[in-house]
């Protein structure tokens, strides 16, 4: 599509420079989108007796206000470009995942009909694994028909609420009339839409809504024009986030470290004490915080065969998600292998074992 500015007029530009001779001189000045390139470096003029400049256009009269939502999730930021669809199927699903900044409610969800009479069904995800739109957990199906081609921001019938650092999916399958391609999707175009981006991981299509063909890849460049809305109203208190939710380590003593968030608004101060492995961990730096930080802990060597964990206790007064626990696994020792060797010539008993291994040995000797 192509967006033109009514910038000026002239009304001495002479109606011979149109290919149909209009009735008098004038013309309005309009700037296109298409760059320089275009017309007269990049304007062109529409004569003051023209009755229409396009038959086919469309005007928004009912645009919803501007903050009526606290945040978009989006990939699409250059919107509607071209569409997918399968062979001979005038249906098709799109998904977005999405991974939730903060904690908050999901109120609306908005695409593109490509034709008259588009029905569609929502269906919202929280929780999800990477790479699979309709995993985790169905939150909301919602369907509808759409009357009008064009953009629509469609109001969830019920909240959904997704938390921070969680993945949810957005799902749409729309079905459009006398039309095989209902999907709408931004990709990249030379000299239109260049500058469209998209990444691994965030779109996907399908054909029945359980087998999924990932887009935004390097072969596809695509992106679909799904978008997800939160509430204004949302988060009105500081939300705990601590991450990761489990550290890894090896049997030899170290550091590790966890990150502390506030995701929500406002200020939270938090604490942070072990409370479980004490005489094996302890919190070096990071024991109390405001808002965002770091916790670090230290970690003895462990001499144990058995693997060990210890657990940090985050808390914070006033805050969505306190306390939260964080562990720490700590393997256990592997050991070196020994050569014990028991017994003087002619006869020699040689075993090899893990350092820390108990060995028994029974010798049985005679005079």
């Amino acid at each position: 599509h192509n967006l033109s500015l009514f910038v000026g007029w002239d009304d001495s530009f002479s109606k011979s420079n149109f290919i149909k001779t209009p009735p008098g001189d004038g013309a309005f000045i309009i700037r296109n989108n298409w760059g320089t390139s275009f017309g007269d470096a990049g304007y062109f003029y529409m004569s003051y007796y023209d009755t229409y400049a396009e038959y086919r256009c469309w005007a928004f009269h009912n645009a919803e206000s501007t903050d009526n939502y606290s945040k978009i999730y989006t990939y699409d930021s250059l919107g509607w470009i071209s569409n997918l669809g399968y062979s001979g199927l005038e249906s098709a699903w799109g998904a977005n995942i999405f991974q939730a900044s903060t904690t908050a409610t999901l109120s609306a969800v908005s695409s593109y009909a490509a034709s008259i009479n588009t029905s569609y069904v929502i269906k919202i995800y929280t929780g999800v694994t990477a790479g699979n739109p309709s995993s985790g957990t169905l939150a909301i199906t919602q369907s509808g028909t759409l009357s009008e081609i064009g953009y629509h921001t469609i109001k969830l019938s019920q909240p959904v609420t997704v938390t921070a650092g969680q993945l949810f999916s957005t799902v749409i399958q729309l079905t459009t009339p006398g039309y095989n391609y209902p999907i709408p999707v931004e990709l990249p175009v030379s000299g239109y839409s260049s500058k469209a981006e998209y990444h691994s991981g965030e779109s996907y299509v399908s054909s029945n809504g359980t087998g999924w063909t990932e887009i935004s890849t390097a072969t596809d460049e695509m992106n679909a024009c799904i978008k997800a809305f939160t509430s204004q109203s949302d988060v009105t208190q500081p939300v705990l986030y601590v991450n990761p939710s489990n550290r890894n380590v090896s049997s030899d003593a170290g550091t590790t470290t966890y990150t502390v968030s506030n995701t929500g608004s406002g200020t939270m101060s938090w604490s942070a004490q072990v409370i479980s492995g004490s005489s094996w961990l302890s919190i070096t730096s990071g024991t109390t915080g405001t808002n965002n930080g770091t916790i670090t802990c230290k970690y003895i060597g462990n001499t144990s065969l058995s693997s060990r964990t210890g657990t940090i206790r985050v808390t914070t007064s006033g805050a969505t998600g306190s306390p939260i626990d964080v562990t720490v696994t700590q393997a256990a020792s592997g050991g070196d292998n020994e050569t014990i060797i028991v017994g003087q010539e002619p006869g020699i008993v040689e075993e090899t074992v893990p350092a820390q291994q108990n060995l028994v040995l029974m010798i049985n000797s005679t005079p």
